[in-house]
């Protein structure tokens, strides 16, 4: 009893080396224990710990909306990409004077054509006795053309009052057509309009009026950036109209078909039209009025300067003869026009 309580307390004290604890394990007739680790020999390597979480701190409420706000950014709309960069490079795009619509392909082409001024004009009659001599007036005209997808329009005005040599003068024009351009290519295309056309111009020299209804135009149009250029014939209906020259008895225009054509060129500070028509009549001559016009203004923001032509060819009656007359009327306009 004496030699197994010292032999647990050496055991578990572990002074003494394994052999004296064999030795008394055999005296006292019991079974030997193991022999515990000492330096000779070395205790089973431990298993590397798992590495620690680094310490939260609680954050503040001015810490906790810091954190939140720097590790989740604020929603906002989606970055959009530049309007119509294509549109800007490839596609219409008309200048102020020119103004576009990129969101729907809106385009409106004037030419920086608007032009308000005085125009100083001539009027030049062969043929028969007349009146001729220099003017001066108020005059604002235009050209404008407009395109969205299919859709297609033409318009023009003239209106001018003023006097001189020859009288009392002056205009007043308009035209207006509708139709479409069939997209053959995103700039150019074969383009139909349907509409009307009417005029009362003169002074003592000269008087011409004609009103047209309707007029149908058939043409090709091509039109990229500032640019705009349409050939195209012209065919309507004259429902009434008079010309009349010095002192020759007045033609009545009407009862037929107009056959004509117009050109146009257009950039922001050029603009170039031509027209030609010719009128039916219905008197005892019965033999057409022949009618040329040309308009062209060059512009530089705001000013501009245009100058226009109209010529006029027809028999006319003079003492029971019917000589050939024409009428040559021209004009300069300076003015102000709409900004670039």
């Amino acid at each position: 009893m004496r030699h197994s309580v010292l032999k647990a307390l050496l055991v578990v004290l572990g002074t003494l080396p394994p052999v004296f604890v064999t030795a008394l394990a055999r005296a006292d007739g019991a079974q030997p224990l193991p022999p515990l680790p000492t330096a000779a020999t070395p205790a089973a390597p431990a298993l590397p710990a798992p590495p620690a979480s680094p310490p939260v701190a609680a954050p503040s409420e001015e810490g906790s909306a810091t954190t939140e706000a720097t590790a989740t950014p604020a929603a906002g709309p989606p970055p959009t990409a530049p309007r119509n960069v294509r549109d800007a490079d490839t596609t219409l795009t008309f200048t102020l004077c020119n103004g576009t619509d990129t969101k729907s392909t809106v385009h409106l082409s004037t030419g920086c054509s608007g032009v308000f001024g005085l125009r100083g004009s001539v009027t030049r009659v062969d043929g028969v006795p007349a009146t001729e001599g220099a003017g001066l007036m108020f005059s604002a005209d235009g050209e404008d053309y407009w395109q969205r997808r299919i859709f297609n329009t033409r318009d023009e005005y003239r209106v001018a009052l003023g006097g001189g040599a020859v009288g009392l003068e002056g205009a007043l024009l308009g035209a207006f057509a509708f139709g479409f351009r069939a997209p053959v290519t995103e700039q150019q295309g074969p383009v139909v309009r349907a509409g009307a056309y009417g005029y009362l111009l003169g002074n003592d020299a000269f008087t011409s009026s004609l009103i047209e209804l309707p007029q149908l135009q058939v043409g090709w149009q091509w039109s990229r950036g500032h640019a705009v250029v349409e050939l195209a014939g012209t065919t309507g209906v004259a429902l009434t109209g008079r010309y009349r020259v010095g002192d020759a008895e007045a033609r009545d225009i009407g009862q037929g078909f107009t056959v004509g054509a117009h050109a146009s060129f257009q950039i922001p500070w050029l603009r170039v039209s031509l027209e030609a028509e010719r009128l039916p009549t219905h008197d005892a001559i019965a033999l057409p009025v022949d009618v040329a016009t040309g308009t062209l203004c060059a512009v530089a923001s705001p000013l501009a300067i245009c100058a226009d032509a109209r010529i006029t060819q027809a028999r006319a009656f003079v003492a029971g003869a019917e000589p050939l007359v024409r009428v040559g009327y021209a004009g300069l306009t300076i003015g102000l026009t709409g900004e670039q």
